[in-house]
């Protein structure tokens, strides 16, 4: 019966751990370091699914309900050249693509002088512009 048994490995094994030789590795597990043997195989997408995810899919996305589409007001070259000059090029395209002010009608040049006496910021010039204060 001695020789039936497994040897016990040389040293001391803590308790809890097993030593290598006395794990087996299932059949179906690829030892440590080894690459499995056989892949899954990627599924194949059949052409009914592949027109559901271009629908699923839009090209382009949609504004939300309740924002513009578009700026708000047109804007000259000239104060779109100047406000570019003084660093407020994306603050004067911000001040006039909101709705409240591009519907007051006031011009871009009104528009850029009020972000000079605001200092750039967008919302006091908002301000400013509808005579909120």
């Amino acid at each position: 019966q001695a020789a039936a048994e497994t040897p016990k490995p040389k040293g001391r094994v803590k308790k809890g751990e097993k030593a290598a030789a006395e794990t087996p590795t299932p059949k179906g597990r690829a030892k440590k370091g080894e690459k499995a043997a056989a892949a899954t195989p990627t599924p194949k997408r059949t052409p009914a699914k592949r027109k559901q995810t271009e629908r699923a899919t839009p090209a382009t996305k949609r504004p939300r309900k309740g924002q513009a589409a578009g700026p708000g007001m047109f804007l000259d070259g000239d104060v779109v050249a100047e406000a570019a000059k003084e660093n407020l090029e994306a603050a004067l395209r911000n001040l006039a693509g909101r709705p409240d002010v591009a519907a007051s009608g006031k011009k871009p040049g009104d528009l850029l002088a009020a972000l000079k006496t605001s200092g750039g910021l967008v919302n006091p010039a908002k301000r400013l512009l509808l005579g909120e204060a």
